[in-house]
């Protein structure tokens, strides 16, 4: 059933490498998150994903729907400098244009998730935030990246 492909709703604690203190940010409130199903993006598969200059990244980690059928993503990036901040917002405002293109049709109950605050910057780091609770997942992502 449509429903469970989250079954369990375990929150995923997405490891951010550019934490000084090794926090990690919780995709979710209450158990809701991306689920069990979530894949990780590895620099061999980065630029599929996000057109983002290599050697302008300090560290990210990145996280999707590992079925497809959900638009749940996580991507953070921190930034060598603050000068790429804005061109990998843009990157990512983008991306979240194309899975709104992808999903609207094909799973539209799950068009919340995609509310118009998917992307948010917080110093050198830019997340894309596509989840159950965008709201507390941005909200901890920007009390952790400072």
């Amino acid at each position: 059933a449509a429903g469970m492909h989250f079954a369990g709703m375990l929150r995923l604690e997405v490891r951010i490498h550019g934490f000084a203190d090794g926090e990690r940010i919780h995709v979710g409130a209450e158990g809701h998150g991306l689920g069990l199903s979530a894949v990780k993006i590895g620099a061999d598969r980065m630029a599929g994903y996000y057109d983002v200059a290599a050697d302008k990244i300090d560290s990210y980690s990145a996280y999707i729907c590992g079925s497809g059928a959900y638009p749940d993503e996580i991507a953070v990036f921190k930034m060598k400098s603050a000068d790429d901040v804005n061109a990998v917002k843009s990157v990512l405002e983008k991306r979240v244009e194309s899975l709104s293109t992808t999903f609207k049709d094909y799973t539209p109950d799950e068009m919340y998730k995609i509310d118009g605050n998917n992307v948010v910057t917080s110093g050198n780091y830019v997340a894309l935030i596509i989840c159950a609770d965008n709201a507390k997942a941005i909200e901890d992502f920007k009390a952790m990246a400072k």
